[in-house]
Order: C-alpha cells, then sequence, then structure tokens
C-alpha cells in the first residue's frame, strides 16, 4: 500500500458540498437560504515535500506513519486532535488489512477530514474562516480557467467524477491554500478559539436569505442544482458562475457578517 499516495490524496480530494438542507427542515432559514448553502473546502499539500515509499517491504504500519509525519497538517491533528488522528489511522490500517483498494480508503479519509474541517471551522476566528474562504474560491475561479467542465467536476465530484487539483492549480494557490489551512486549524485548538452565539447564528441566517433569494432571481431553476447535483449537468458553467457569485457576495460583507455565514453553511 504506498500510503504517501493514499493520504496526499485524501487530502487532496476533500471538497464539502455542504446544503443547509437540516437548517430548513428545522425551520432556521427559508428554502431560497438552503438551498444557496455551498461551501468547497479543499485540502491541498505540496506534492513536491513529499518522500515517497523507499521500499516496498514497509510495514502498513511503518508506512501510515512515514506518510503521515512528513505533512505538517496531519503532525498538527495528531498533536491537537489525537482522538481523531487514532481514529482515522485504524480506520486506515484495518481497511488496508482488509485488502480494501487505495481508493476505498482514500475515500473513507477523505469523508473523515471533511468532517473534522466542518467542526473545526466553527471555532476559528472571521479572519481564518474569511482567507479560507478566499483561497476556495481562488482554486475555484483558477480551474474554471481550465474548462467549465472541469470546474463543475471540482465543485461537483460526486456527480460525473472529480478531478486532480495538485495538477490543475497553480504553485502559489497551493503554497496559499496550505498556509490558511495550516492557520485555521491551529487557531480553532487555540485557547482564544472562537464561540458561536445564538445571537450570531440568527444574525448569519438572516443575512444568508437576502443573497440565496438574489442568487434566485438570476439563476432561476440552476440552484436546484444545491439540492440535487444531477441537475447540473448541462449546466456546468451556470453553476461554476452561481457558486462564485454566492461567495462573492458572502465575502463583500463586513468580516463580522461574512464570517459567520460561512461557518452557518459548514454546521453538520
Amino acid at each position: 500500500m504506498n500510503w504517501n499516495h493514499v493520504i496526499l490524496s485524501a487530502l487532496v480530494g476533500i471538497v464539502l458540498a455542504v446544503v443547509a438542507s437540516a437548517l430548513y427542515k428545522k425551520g432556521k432559514v427559508n428554502k431560497l437560504a438552503a438551498v444557496a448553502i455551498f461551501v468547497v473546502g479543499i485540502v491541498l499539500w505540496n506534492i513536491a515535500d513529499i518522500a515517497w515509499l523507499r521500499s516496498a517491504n514497509t510495514s502498513p504500519e511503518q508506512g501510515f506513519d512515514e506518510a503521515f509525519n512528513s505533512m505538517p497538517l496531519y503532525k498538527l491533528l495528531k498533536e491537537k486532535d489525537p482522538a481523531f488522528y487514532a481514529r482515522m489511522r485504524g480506520q486506515a490500517l484495518e481497511m488496508a488489512k482488509q485488502g480494501k483498494t487505495q481508493q476505498d480508503i482514500i475515500d473513507t479519509m477523505q469523508a473523515n477530514m471533511a468532517e473534522l474541517e466542518m467542526q473545526r471551522i466553527q471555532f476559528a476566528p472571521d479572519e481564518d474562516v474569511i482567507a479560507y474562504m478566499r483561497v476556495n474560491m481562488e482554486q475555484t475561479r483558477e480551474m474554471q480557467q481550465h474548462s467549465d467542465d472541469a470546474c463543475f467536476r471540482f465543485l461537483m465530484p460526486q456527480v460525473k467524477g472529480g478531478v486532480n487539483p495538485v495538477q490543475m492549480l497553480s504553485k502559489d494557490v497551493i503554497a496559499k491554500r496550505m498556509d490558511v489551512e495550516m492557520k485555521l486549524l491551529s487557531t480553532s485548538y487555540g485557547q482564544n478559539a472562537h464561540k458561536v452565539t445564538p445571537q450570531e447564528q440568527k444574525m448569519a441566517e438572516e443575512t444568508l436569505a437576502p443573497i440565496g433569494q438574489s442568487l434566485a432571481a438570476k439563476y432561476g431553476d440552476t440552484i436546484e442544482v444545491f439540492t440535487d447535483p444531477q441537475k447540473g449537468v448541462g449546466q456546468e458553467k451556470q453553476v461554476c458562475n452561481m457558486v462564485q457569485d454566492l461567495w462573492h457576495n458572502v465575502l463583500a460583507l463586513p468580516p463580522e457578517k461574512a464570517g459567520p455565514v460561512i461557518r452557518i453553511s459548514m454546521q453538520q
């Protein structure tokens, strides 16, 4: 098992497409706001900095630990959230022993990392949450420069299959994403971690509602892709433009409003 490939791919392939249907069902936001909540959260790492396993005889445990220790992000998680680290390590090794494919393990690790990101962003300060979304939108813009189809696959890999962003994004954006991710996770575990209040939650929902209404007026039925991604097939350009419009509007808000809106979009 090439653990470096597995772990790198788990990081590179994380794309969070979060629709706040739960909030809608609970009556916390209207339908237009609910379908407008869409987040892309992709973790990228510099492939050039990773030493590939040199020996085919390396044990699964040794290979896994060598690969993890080569990546600062995973080292941070091992220090700050040892329970999560141990759970992900144990699950990956058990799957390897069961003969699961590399892709099976990658998919599982991606899901674990996606869940962790949705949790930790709730505790990061506005500054880091906003930086996180800005660099995500830089990635989306670069992907659309390749093609609308590549952008759509990047945003919604579950529909037509994903892309390899490391091969398609610039080194500058990858490096920036690395810095942003490390800072966000570091501050989310710190003594001054953010605490979401009921007042913040209410303000964010109220702020998001008119943005959702504006998207509905501009894009019509295309917004249904947020609740049924399959409807994006044939509308790849509109979907990519709509996602960028959504977050352009959010990021244009004052920081004290933009941060909370991004947080509620990541709530589970």
